[in-house]
C-alpha cells in the first residue's frame, strides 16, 4: 500500500533545497512556498495568499508562519484562521491540519491520505486571516515562512529553511477620488476592513490596493 503523504511529511527522504538566511528570490528555487505581497492600512483585517511553485507531484505541505510585531492571527466568521484553496484543487485533494503556538507563530500542515497531487505548477494553495493592530507604525515588514516542506508522490520531501515575504503598512490618510465607472468591489474593503464582494460600489470611502478611494 502506498505511503500518505501526511506519513510523509514526517519521515521521509529529505531533499534540502539551496536557501539564504533572507531568501526571498523564488527564482532560485523550483519547490517552494511563498505568501504574495501584502499590502494594508493600520486597523485592517487582510487575507494572506498562500503559493505553492513546485515541479514535482505535490501530495502534500507545511510551514511555519510568524507574523511581524503588530499583526496577529484572526479568524472567519467559522473559527477557522487557515482556508484551503479551489485554485489548485487543495480544497478537494488535501487534508488540513494547524497548531497556532505560544509564541504566536502558525503550523500549517496539508497532505491528501489516498495520493491526489495538486495540480499545475505555482499558484494559491490555502489562505490566512491576520488583522494588523491599530497603533502598527508605516513601514514596510516581513512575514517569514519557516521549515517549509513539499512531499512529492514518491513521499520525498523538498524542504527550505526560511522564505520572507513582504509587507507594506501604508498610510490611511491618503484619499484619491476615484470616478464612479472606474471602482469595482473586488479587491476593495470597507473602512471595517472587511472585503467587499465583486459588483459596483455606492457613493461613500473605501480602501483598495491599501489606499483609501472616494467613490464619487
Amino acid at each position: 500500500m502506498k505511503k500518505t503523504v501526511l506519513a510523509a511529511l514526517i519521515g521521509c527522504t529529505a531533499i534540502s533545497m539551496p536557501v539564504g538566511a533572507q531568501q526571498s528570490d523564488l527564482s532560485e528555487l523550483d519547490n517552494a512556498i511563498y505568501i504574495n505581497k501584502v499590502e494594508a492600512t493600520p486597523g485592517q483585517q487582510v487575507t494572506l495568499s498562500v503559493c505553492l511553485k513546485n515541479t514535482v507531484p505535490t501530495e502534500g505541505f507545511q510551514f511555519n508562519l510568524s507574523l511581524p510585531e503588530g499583526m496577529t492571527f484572526d479568524s472567519a466568521a467559522d473559527g477557522s484562521i487557515v482556508t484551503l484553496s479551489e485554485e489548485r484543487g487543495a480544497a478537494d485533494a488535501l487534508n488540513l491540519y494547524t497548531s497556532l503556538h505560544a509564541n504566536g507563530s502558525l503550523s500549517v500542515l496539508a497532505g491528501s491520505t489516498i495520493g491526489r497531487a495538486l495540480t499545475g505548477n505555482d499558484g494559491e494553495v490555502c489562505t490566512i486571516i491576520a488583522t494588523v493592530n491599530p497603533a502598527m507604525a508605516i513601514g514596510n515588514y516581513q512575514l517569514v515562512l519557516r521549515n517549509l516542506a513539499i512531499s512529492d508522490d514518491k513521499a520525498l520531501s523538498y524542504n527550505t529553511q526560511e522564505v520572507v515575504c513582504p509587507v507594506s503598512i501604508n498610510d490611511p490618510s491618503g484619499i484619491s477620488a476615484t470616478m464612479s465607472h472606474e471602482l469595482r468591489a473586488v479587491n476593495s474593503y470597507d473602512l471595517q476592513g472587511r472585503q467587499l464582494s465583486d459588483g459596483r460600489l455606492a457613493k461613500g470611502i473605501y480602501i483598495r490596493n491599501g489606499q483609501k478611494v472616494i467613490k464619487k
